[in-house]
């Protein structure tokens, strides 16, 4: 979706929105979390965020968080159903792997943000993600550690002798990474 149809849409939306407004206000038993999206996306989002954001924004929201809690009546949601799309969305899979842990707590923010802003519009009594938490990745694999005699042996295969090889050697004994080896100089 380019910027310009993120801004299309977000102006579609907030019509419909303003149009939809008058049959919540008296009653807000009645509202979707789908509305309370709606009213995010057009009355705080397109006008806090910056563009590139805004479409990172409605991206993730459309593409995760809306066909989980979209249809539902936000006086029907929990904070258990909050960790269980949480969970549910950690053993997701799309087609180069699992979703990152760091990607997991994006999702968990944007409903966090969207539900704060449920509570400073009135229509939540607290932010249903509150409590919530978010599950480690389910599909990571066990870092490899080497043993004392496979660090002989990986040793044995450097045909050079040098400061080169006795920086690979430290880092493979300490376990040390380039970048924090060379901020020890």
């Amino acid at each position: 979706m380019s910027e310009k149809k993120a801004l299309q849409l977000a102006k579609e939306k907030e019509i419909e929105f303003k149009r939809k407004i008058v049959l919540y206000k008296y009653n807000p038993n009645l509202v979707l979390f789908q509305d309370l999206w709606e009213n995010y996306l057009n009355f705080y989002t397109s006008k806090t965020l910056k563009n590139s954001t805004l479409y990172g924004a409605i991206t993730m929201t459309e593409a995760h968080i809306l066909p989980f809690f979209g249809a539902r009546k936000l006086n029907t949601i929990t904070t258990l159903m909050v960790s269980e799309f949480l969970d549910d969305f950690s053993k997701k899979t799309y087609t180069d792997g699992t979703y990152s842990l760091a990607y997991m707590k994006s999702v968990r923010s944007r409903t966090h943000a969207i539900f704060e802003y449920g509570v400073k519009i009135g229509w939540l009594d607290r932010n249903l993600c509150k409590g919530a938490y978010v599950p480690k990745n389910h599909n990571v694999e066990d870092k490899k550690i080497y043993a004392l005699d496979e660090i002989k042996e990986i040793y044995s295969c450097f045909n050079v002798e040098g400061i080169y090889t006795d920086i690979l050697l430290f880092q493979l004994y300490t376990g040390l990474r380039i970048s924090e080896t060379l901020a020890l100089t």
